[in-house]
């Protein structure tokens, strides 16, 4: 495994995007010095401890990516979303050798493709529906109609 840095220690060099998956780039023109591992000095990055933590993660990460993908215009097929959380569970489980991890890997694998699957769904609310505070408008409105209608008197049936 190889870590890679940015060799100039200027802040100018590196740059925080909004993105959840992507937060820092390098500035075009950075020079990139890879480094190998030399043991007693690696660092164990665990970015969550259980499933709970995980889809807390999930459900957080899945919303913002939503908006963004929103933002930029994309959307995506159920096909789509099929093909891409395959790819996903290959990737990770296959390619990435989740399979030597037991059942762990499996379950992160289902995960992995499952946050693709929502990503989607929340992509898709977000076009269909718009924000959820619009949506809790809508139905607020509709629950005010649906009540007003029980405070009107009933008239007997058959009459």
């Amino acid at each position: 495994m190889k870590i890679y840095i940015s060799a100039s220690l200027k802040k100018q060099r590196v740059e925080a995007t909004g993105e959840i998956h992507n937060y820092f780039q390098l500035v075009p023109g950075s020079r990139v010095l890879a480094l190998g591992f030399k043991p007693g000095l690696g660092v164990a990055h665990f970015a969550y401890l259980d499933s709970r933590q995980y889809i807390d993660k999930l459900n957080t990460y899945t919303s913002i990516e939503a908006q963004q993908a929103f933002e930029r215009g994309e959307r995506i097929t159920p096909v789509g979303v099929l093909v891409k959380a395959g790819r996903e569970f290959w990737a990770r489980y296959i390619k990435g050798g989740g399979f030597k991890d037991g059942w762990r890997g499996f379950y992160i694998s289902l995960f992995s493709a499952f946050y693709e699957i929502v990503a989607a769904a929340k992509l898709q609310e977000l076009t269909i529906l718009g924000r959820r505070e619009a949506i809790e408008s809508h139905y607020w409105q509709e629950a005010e109609e649906i009540l007003k209608a029980y405070d009107q008197p009933q008239s007997p049936a058959g009459s």
